[in-house]
């Protein structure tokens, strides 16, 4: 005989454990749609994805009917499909995986860098992945606006010294050089000692330019700032830049008209060009493309906050971009530093970039470069814009030709 009691004991447990399973859904829910991190829900078998939270459909710009049923390689953020097959292997086999910086690409086509932890659980006897995804690309971007400052106080720590020791030296050189002259004078040219002193004095030479080139990195040059345009600079250096280069790179040119004008010293804004080509040029040994572009720009407070250097207000840009080998990040932190070369020994000292840095530096401006491996580099000069008409340059486009010396990092 049935006892009504327990019916009714047993029916109030389960009506319980009903609610306190409805109760643990509804928390969960509730936090799954509000939290602050996205989240996915695959199928552990098939990888097809059962669930995605807000957060993530915001983050992403993606509407949740493009997730659901899908796997990770069919969604545009994740559609590098090997990797992304590759990686759920992974997880089936470990159960889970960790990635700490993760670049995805929202459908707008901006970068968002995530932090991907993936695991592998059982529900109702079935494998369950949860993929958490938090935002990083705040965090990233404050550690390379760290980054950049602490590399723009080292180079101004290795101008003070470089400079100090370049000028102490310059000064050393000035007597040897001097007393050379006093032995040439004394010396007939048929004497066999007279080719050892000009050999000396070739050697004092080559080593006062390596301190011109030194002083120009600390910013210790006598400048001589005119009131420039730049498109006029450069159509006059082409010429000339067509010669350094050779027959297997061309040169194109995207030049604003109503550019703005600045103040700089017109020799080295040509020297900074050249630098900048011989870079260009070592950079694409098979040939290729340069391209030489101006523009007016407005550098805000936003640009400020990523550059911890800049000042906001209006300039006009100088870029230089070559369809060359590319530079890798690492390289990149270093291209401006003296003395930093990819290239073989005795292929250059070096010091190419470091120069155009301390030129552009000394004329108040900014450079920064911009590559990757195999996808070539781009030089962007800022230099404040100035009211006032263009001085004509005497001589214009007058610097010697450099030939190959490669005194820059491959660009």
């Amino acid at each position: 005989m049935e006892d009504p009691l327990k019916d009714d004991l047993a029916s109030a447990r389960n009506g319980e454990a009903e609610a306190a399973l409805s109760a643990s859904e509804a928390r969960y829910r509730r936090l799954f749609e509000t939290a602050q991190d996205g989240i996915l829900i695959l199928d552990g078998d098939s990888g097809l994805i059962t669930d995605v939270n807000p957060f993530l459909v915001n983050l992403l710009d993606y509407p949740r009917e493009d997730f659901i049923g899908r796997t990770l390689w069919d969604i545009g953020p994740f559609r590098h499909i090997e990797a992304s097959k590759a990686a759920f292997q992974e997880l089936q086999d470990k159960e889970y995986i960790r990635y700490e910086n993760l670049p995805l690409e929202a459908k707008s086509g901006r970068r968002v860098n995530v932090e991907f932890v993936s695991n592998v659980y059982g529900v109702d006897r079935k494998r369950v992945i949860q993929c958490n995804i938090r935002d990083i690309t705040a965090r990233k971007h404050a550690e390379q606006v760290d980054e950049r400052l602490r590399q723009s106080q080292k180079m101004e720590a290795v101008g003070q010294l470089a400079g100090g020791i370049a000028h102490d030296f310059n000064n050393l050189l000035g007597v040897i050089m001097g007393y050379c002259d006093l032995l040439e004078g004394q010396i007939a040219p048929e004497d066999s000692k007279r080719r050892m002193v000009e050999h000396i004095h070739h050697a004092g030479t080559r080593a006062a330019a390596l301190t011109q080139q030194l002083l120009a990195f600390s910013r210790r040059q006598v400048l001589r700032p005119l009131v420039l345009d730049l498109n006029r600079l450069v159509t006059g250096m082409e010429t000339m830049l067509r010669r350094l280069i050779g027959e297997r790179i061309e040169i194109a040119t995207s030049l604003l008209p109503d550019l703005g004008r600045v103040k700089a010293d017109p020799t080295q804004i040509e020297q900074t060009l050249m630098n900048l080509a011989v870079n260009a040029r070592d950079a694409m040994p098979g040939g290729g493309t340069i391209t030489i572009e101006t523009a007016n720009v407005e550098l805000d407070d936003s640009h400020a906050r990523e550059h911890a250097e800049v000042k906001p207000g209006s300039y006009v840009m100088l870029a230089m971009s070559d369809t060359g080998v590319g530079m890798d990040s690492e390289t990149l932190t270093h291209v401006f530093e003296p003395f930093f070369t990819t290239k073989q020994l005795g292929k250059g000292t070096g010091l190419g970039l470091s120069t155009v840095y301390g030129i552009v530096k000394q004329s108040g401006g900014y450079i920064y470069a911009y590559s990757e491996p195999g996808r070539g580099t781009t030089f962007k000069v800022y230099l404040p814009c100035v009211e006032g008409e263009a001085e004509v340059v005497k001589g214009e486009a007058t610097l010697p030709i450099l030939r190959r010396t490669g005194d820059g990092p491959v660009g």
